[in-house]
């Protein structure tokens, strides 16, 4: 039976009167049972059968002026059979005995290990001794944590009813009804984020909602900050207005109409004008929209009223012992195992109230090699986190150290990171190890020692990482007087300080002499953007100036970001910064670099990304033979790479290549030195190669370490000079042949090629075991596809877009009798117009596939009887192709049929489970067959039909859906401004239909 405790001062008769009429109150109306209230000192516990959540979220809103504290009592451990007494006295008298026996040998009992080999012995007798373990406890290494172990926002431990519940309640609304608000409070730690994580990225939801928005609040933000973030994360454009009632009325076009999802994360500000005028400015969104906040702070319910609230307690033993098991590393079951229990149990009594510290410790000792950690030390501490952090080895504390130079809910890039860190010199690999792997090998620890956590706006494989707040303030407050980080405008700078960062938010001048002149030197100096930016957006600029005599000043100087500053070119005085291994420009005006950067001989890393105005490199860029990442990519054209770029054979990543028939610029031979290159390539340009010999000394098929290529001829993927020379053809197909890739290559991408055929080595699928994607994009000449395509063991991505003479997808003498696209999950058709049908399906064939988006391929007839799919779109066709039974299909899109007038929609026994239908831009739509028999519409609260075309379209069957679908549905009908008789349109509809919502868009 659940309790709860309510904390205030009963020796003042006021609040005991009030929380007694309070009490008595809800009795009365019959709300709760209560069985039991004990007033005692200050508390009064109340016990019954109610849900003791609920009870907590009544009392805050009603009693938030004088109580103190409201929670839920833990329910007190089940009481022991007179069997399980006796048999817990016996085993703490045997273990007196052995605490009494001086001869005895280290009990596992008495050690905090976490079973792992690497753990050789670390007590809690106070003793610092090393001995072995026990053999029952040990385990190999290769049941050590992966990085894949960590992957956040699959599964989260102990929360999936509270999960169930809050989905409940989000979902409860899309079909119209009045917008959520959602409270989930609970201290640092405890999960508030990974929650909100897995509701944000949850599938459902996705479909459920118009618009989502993740917010991270922060202690300095008020409106005018939080409306800018709002436009930012929704426009995905930086936002530079500071008048008010403008951005309201931003914000407010932004979400009109539409059915959003707002994520308030660390939403502890308790302003209550604050919380006013931003829910009267959300007020403007569809109907249905959910605002779900995580705050730290009981009152936020209070003040908004909040109509749910959900606490985060701390989890039970069970779960507490199931993530313990997972971040320790141990191999077997706990509970199978009476040591591994004991030891689990005394941490999760000591962590268990917070879920980080708890993995923080598992990660500590899943990694901990022969360090000594006494019972005493455990306990004494007063922040776990802080324990982790001391005992971590002096280049993981290094690596951390620098992360302090980044503000808090920076979002870090692991790969851009690894590469600080080695400028930085964190990394200090072993003979014959590259750097980068084992700078990713330390970035994998952290991650595991819950040092970094997966951002929650990102997909696990964008690699995109965030601290914990609590972790954060650990970091920064060791990392000592080294490290500085400062916000425009800047303030004094101490002259201990070696590396130093600007963080800056809005457009500033900076005089940087001015404001280092108490500095001796400086090895590091970063120009940050804050909290959650994305590297292609235009941010504001800092203008900074005294950057030449900064560079004679600071000629020590290793590490140097000047990304997203107003530079247009970089002082000839950085010839001095000789020790220089890490320079960033992205995202400036820069227009050119200065032939004395090739001087810098010890130069590692250049990035120059999204320089738009930046046209080529220096011509003796060849000398900077150190150069390991040169990262120029742009979001149009390319930069020209200088002749004699393949003598830097120490590269490994190289994103962008283009091949130029230039002399003076490198061609595609050139590629040929480079046998390190890793990761990405888009290799561009290939028109200009004449020769298939000539493609061949690229010897791509050597290069093992890509993982991503594109290849493609003339930049914008397609010739615009139709009348194609059969000359050309053929030196595309040879230079085609001789650009295969290793086997280990995931991701290919083809575009504008101008043979007539495919090479030998994309019909046979042991040439690309690996392939995840495939994209063929303006291969115009194609008429058939690779045959192998169908049998590529790991595709899981296939798009082909505008092969306009292809008329089948796969031909029926192409299969070999074998299962059909076996991992095949999208398939995206786009502007393929001569296309007839796709292919003839088996049983078994394409047991994995999801979702098929098929546009501008107007001659399709048919479609396979695919019964895996959930989704399907179909866009700008002459007609709807014939759709057969699709037994799993839950969303079907059809949209910009703009000369159709009719169409049949499938029975509804082939469409057993649609619940979503949405038909949208069809101008002349007059009569949508089978439209009123869609009962599995009818019977599922959470289903919307979506009709985006004139109001006098398809009235008939509207009517006959309105009558017959009642309460159940909420049609979305978004009116054409030719059209302006909303009248007469609702009056086709039943009054009992739930919602019907008008939207006026321009004419299409």
């Amino acid at each position: 039976m659940p309790t709860v405790s309510i904390t205030l001062d009963l020796t003042c008769c006021r609040c005991r009167s009030k929380i007694e009429k309070i009490l008595c109150c809800i009795q009365e109306r019959c709300e709760f049972v209560f069985e039991k209230v004990v007033y005692e000192k200050d508390k009064v516990l109340i016990s019954g059968p109610f849900d003791a959540v609920d009870l907590c979220c009544k009392l805050r809103c009603k009693a938030r002026g004088f109580v103190c504290k409201i929670e839920i009592v833990p329910p007190p451990p089940p009481k022991l059979t007179k069997e399980e007494e006796e048999e817990k006295k016996k085993e703490e008298e045997e273990e007196k005995k052995k605490t009494e026996d001086p001869k005895r040998k280290p009990d596992a009992c008495k050690q905090i290990i976490p079973c792992d080999n690497q753990l050789k012995k670390i007590r809690l007798d106070g003793s610092h001794n090393v001995s072995p373990l026990p053999e029952d406890v040990l385990h190999s290494s290769s049941d050590l944590p992966t990085y894949s172990t960590f992957q956040a926002g699959h599964k989260i431990v102990g929360r999936d009813d509270i999960r169930q519940k809050i989905m409940e309640k989000m979902l409860l609304g899309r079909n119209g009804g009045s917008n959520t608000i959602i409270c989930i409070n609970g201290g640092s730690g405890l999960g508030k984020t990974s929650l909100l994580r897995v509701l944000y990225n949850d599938q459902e939801l996705m479909d459920a909602f118009d618009e989502r928005i993740w917010i991270q609040i922060s202690d300095k933000l008020d409106t005018v900050m939080l409306f800018r973030k709002i436009i930012e994360f929704a426009t995905n454009d930086h936002c530079s207005i500071t008048n008010i009632d403008l951005l309201q009325e931003l914000v407010m076009e932004e979400i009109k109409d539409k059915k959003f999802l707002l994520v308030l994360d660390d939403a502890d500000t308790e302003d209550q004008q604050f919380w006013n005028s931003v829910f009267e400015v959300l007020n403007a969104g569809a109907k249905g929209s959910v605002v779900i906040m995580a705050t730290r702070t009981c009152d936020i319910a209070a003040l908004r009223d909040a109509a749910h609230v959900y606490f985060l307690n701390p989890l039970s033993e069970e779960d507490n012992l199931k993530v313990f098991q997972q971040y320790s590393g141990v191999g077997t079951d706990i509970q199978n195992n009476p040591n591994l229990m004991m030891v689990a149990k005394r941490f999760i009594s000591m962590f268990g109230a917070n879920l980080l510290n708890l993995k923080a410790i598992g990660g500590l000792l899943c990694h901990t090699d022969g360090v000594s950690l006494d019972k005493h030390k455990f306990e004494s501490s007063v922040i776990p986190l802080q324990l982790c952090h001391d005992v971590l080895p002096i280049h993981l504390k290094k690596c951390l150290a620098f992360c302090s130079l980044f503000p808090e809910d920076y979002i870090f890039d692991k790969h851009n990171m690894v590469l600080q860190w080695i400028s930085h010199g964190c990394v200090r690999p072993a003979e014959g190890c590259d750097p980068e792997d084992v700078g990713v090998e330390y970035f994998n620890e952290l991650l595991c020692r819950s040092f970094f956590q997966y951002s929650p706006i990102h997909n696990d494989k964008d690699d995109k990482f965030v601290m914990h707040e609590l972790v954060y303030k650990v970091v920064e407050s060791a990392s000592g007087d080294e490290y500085f980080k400062t916000e425009v405008p800047m303030c004094s700078i101490l002259e201990k300080i070696l590396h130093l960062s600007v963080v800056s938010s809005q457009f500033e001048t900076v005089e940087l002499m001015q404001k280092t002149e108490e500095l001796k030197d400086l090895l590091t100096f970063l120009v940050v953007q804050p909290e959650r930016k994305l590297s292609s957006i235009s941010f504001p600029r800092l203008n900074l100036v005294g950057l030449d005599d900064f560079f004679l000043k600071f000629t020590s100087l290793e590490t140097l970001d000047l990304s997203h500053t107003e530079i247009v070119e970089l002082p000839e005085s950085i010839v001095g910064l000789r020790n220089l291994q890490h320079l960033s420009v992205n995202n400036t005006k820069i227009k050119s670099l200065p032939s004395e950067l090739c001087s810098l001989i010890n130069l590692q890393t250049l990035e120059a990304r999204y320089c738009r105005f930046l046209t080529e490199l220096p011509g003796d860029t060849k000398g900077l033979v150190k150069l390991r990442h040169v990262d120029l990519t742009k979001e149009l054209d390319h930069v020209h790479l200088p002749h004699g770029i393949g003598q830097l054979t120490e590269l490994r990543t190289l994103p962008v290549f283009h091949s130029s028939s230039d002399a003076s610029h490198c061609s595609i031979s050139e590629l040929g030195s480079l046998h390190n290159l890793r990761g990405c390539l888009w290799l561009s340009g290939l028109e200009s190669v004449k020769a298939g010999s000539k493609a061949q000394e690229a010897n791509l098929k050597d290069k093992h370490g890509l993982q991503d290529l594109t290849l493609q001829w003339h930049d914008g993927g397609v010739d615009i000079d139709v009348d194609d020379d059969e000359a050309d053809c053929v030196v595309a197909e040879q230079v085609l042949e001789s650009l295969q890739p290793h086997t280990n290559i995931q991701e290919l991408a083809i575009r504008g090629y101008k043979g007539s055929t495919f090479p030998a080595w994309m019909q046979h699928p042991s040439s690309l075991p690996k392939l995840i994607s495939l994209t063929l994009d303006g291969c115009c000449n194609c008429t058939q596809l690779p045959t192998m395509i169908a049998h590529l063991p790991s595709l899981k991505f296939l798009s082909v877009r505008r092969m306009c003479d292809v008329k089948q997808l796969l031909s029926s003498d192409d299969t070999y009798g074998l299962i059909k696209f076996p991992s095949l999950e999208l398939l995206n058709l786009w502007e393929m117009y001569g296309l007839e049908e796709l292919f003839e399906a088996s049983q078994g064939d394409c047991p994995r596939l999801r979702k098929v988006c098929i546009s501008r391929c107007p001659d399709l007839k048919t479609l396979p009887c695919t019964p895996s799919v959930t989704e399907l779109v179909l866009h700008c066709c002459h007609k709807l192709p014939d759709i057969p039974g699709l037994v799993n299909l839950a969303s079907l899109r059809i949209e910009g049929f703009h000369g159709v007038r009719s169409f049949s929609l499938p029975a509804p026994t082939a469409l057993p489970v649609l619940r979503k239908l949405e038909i949208k831009s069809c101008r002349l739509l007059s009569s949508v067959d089978g439209l009123s028999a869609l009962t599995t519409v009818q019977s599922c609260m959470q289903n919307r039909l979506f009709l985006w075309t004139s109001p006098c379209s398809v009235s008939d069957q509207l009517a006959d859906f309105g009558e017959q679908h009642k309460v159940y549905s909420s049609i979305w009908c978004h009116l054409d401004p030719l059209f302006q008789q909303k009248g007469i349109f609702i009056s086709l509809l039943s009054d009992q239909l739930l919602t019907l919502h008008f939207t006026c868009l321009l004419k299409f």
